[in-house]
C-alpha cells in the first residue's frame, strides 16, 4: 500500500517527517479496497518550508483519488470522533472550511483544504503509481504540523488459492517491489521518513493500519497486532451486522530502539487468508457427511468381517461333525458284520 513518502527535488533541503499515519482500508465483497489515509506532516524547526510531497504506491491502478482534507474541519465527519484517537480530536478554528487548526492526538495541527492532489505513472511503469500533493500557496512552515486526508480505491488484490479461499498481502516500505523506480526517483536522498511512535509515554502519533473485512469474508492466519469487530463503513454509516477488523501498529511490530520507518529498512506486510464463511459451512457439512458415511462403511465392514468368521467356524464345525458321524457309521457296520 505504500513504498515511501518523498520530497520533490526542489524541497531537497527540507527536514521533515510523517508524525502520524493511519490507513483505514475497507474491503468490499469483490475484494476491492477503499482507503482513507490520514496523516500529519511535521517540518522540523530550522528547516526550509515544504511545498509538496509524493507517495510511491506499489499498484497499477489508483482510482477515485481525492483530497478530502476538508473533512478534517467537519464536526460531523465520523473519523473526527474522539474515539478514533488516543489523544482526542477537536476543531479549534476554521475559516470557511478552507483553513483551520485542529487538535488531534495531542498534536496542534493546521489544515488547508486547497492542496492539489493527482496521480501519474512512474516512468511508464504500470507496476506502481505516484500520488502527488502540492501545498498550493500554503507551504508547510518550519516547526509546524499539517494534517491531511486523502481517499482512493484499488482494484482487487486477492489471490485465489482454492475455490472461495483467498490470500491477501499489502506491502509497506518494501522497495524491492519497485527497485528500479526507487533509484530513478532518488528516494534514498528524498525520502520523508515516518515515525514509529512520536511520543512513547502518551502513545502520540505513530504508524497504524486498519483492515475492515466485508460480511462475506472471514480472515484467518493474519499477522495482525490485534483483531476485533466493527460495524463502521467508509461512508460514515454502520452495517447491520458486525464484521472483522484487523489492526497493525508499528510500535508492536518493530523494536523499541527503532524510531523512523523507511523504504527498504523497515518493510512489513499486512497478510492473511480470507474465506467465504458460507462456503466454509458447506464444506463442514460435506466433511461431516463423509465422516458419517465412512463410519457406516466401517461398521458394515466390521459386521461383514465378523459374520464371515462366524460362517467359517460354523462350516468347520459341521465339517468336523460330518466326519465324526461318518466314522461312527463305519464302526457300527463293522460290528454288525
Amino acid at each position: 500500500m505504500l513504498v515511501a513518502f518523498y520530497k520533490p527535488h526542489s524541497d531537497k533541503d527540507c527536514q521533515s517527517e510523517i508524525a502520524k499515519f493511519v490507513d483505514r482500508i475497507w474491503m468490499d465483497k469483490s475484494g476491492n479496497l477503499k482507503v482513507i489515509r490520514t496523516f500529519i506532516v511535521h517540518v522540523l524547526e530550522g528547516s526550509v518550508p515544504l511545498n509538496g510531497l509524493r507517495m510511491l504506491i506499489p499498484y497499477q491502478q489508483v482510482q477515485e483519488l481525492y483530497n478530502i482534507s476538508d473533512t478534517c474541519l467537519s464536526d460531523d465527519y465520523f473519523l473526527n470522533a474522539p474515539r478514533f484517537s488516543t489523544g482526542g480530536y477537536e476543531i479549534r478554528h476554521f475559516d470557511g472550511e478552507i483553513y483551520g487548526s485542529v487538535y488531534y492526538d495531542y498534536f496542534q495541527t493546521e489544515v488547508y483544504a486547497t492542496s492539489i492532489i493527482k496521480s501519474f505513472d512512474c516512468h511508464n511503469d504500470p507496476l506502481c503509481k505516484i500520488i502527488s500533493i502540492e501545498f498550493k500557496d500554503n507551504p508547510i512552515k518550519p516547526a509546524t504540523f499539517r494534517l491531511l486526508r486523502i481517499t482512493f480505491k484499488i482494484t482487487s488484490v486477492l489471490d485465489e488459492m482454492f475455490p472461495r479461499v483467498f490470500s491477501i498481502k499489502l506491502d509497506y516500505f518494501n522497495k524491492g517491489l519497485v527497485s528500479d523506480n526507487y533509484k530513478k526517483l532518488d528516494i534514498g536522498s528524498l525520502e520523508i521518513p515516518a515515525i514509529k511512535l512520536f511520543n512513547v509515554e502518551s502513545h502520540q502519533g505513530g504508524f497504524d493500519v486498519f483492515l475492515y473485512l466485508p460480511e462475506n469474508f472471514i480472515g484467518t492466519k493474519f499477522n495482525d497486532f490485534a483483531m476485533t469487530s466493527s460495524r463502521q463503513l467508509p461512508d460514515g454509516t454502520r452495517s447491520h451486522k458486525p464484521f472483522q477488523k484487523f489492526i497493525w501498529r508499528a510500535r508492536g511490530i518493530f523494536p523499541e530502539k527503532l524510531h523512523h520507518l523507511r523504504a527498504g529498512e523497515t518493510p512489513f506486510s499486512v497478510e492473511g487468508l480470507l474465506a467465504d464463511p458460507y462456503e466454509l459451512e458447506d464444506l463442514r457439512t460435506e466433511i461431516s457427511l463423509l465422516k458419517e458415511d465412512s463410519g457406516i462403511l466401517k461398521t458394515g465392514l466390521g459386521k461383514a468381517k465378523r459374520n464371515s468368521i462366524i460362517a467359517i467356524i460354523i462350516a468347520a464345525f459341521f465339517g468336523l461333525l460330518g466326519i465324526f458321524r461318518q466314522n461312527i457309521w463305519e464302526c457300527l457296520g463293522k460290528l454288525v458284520k
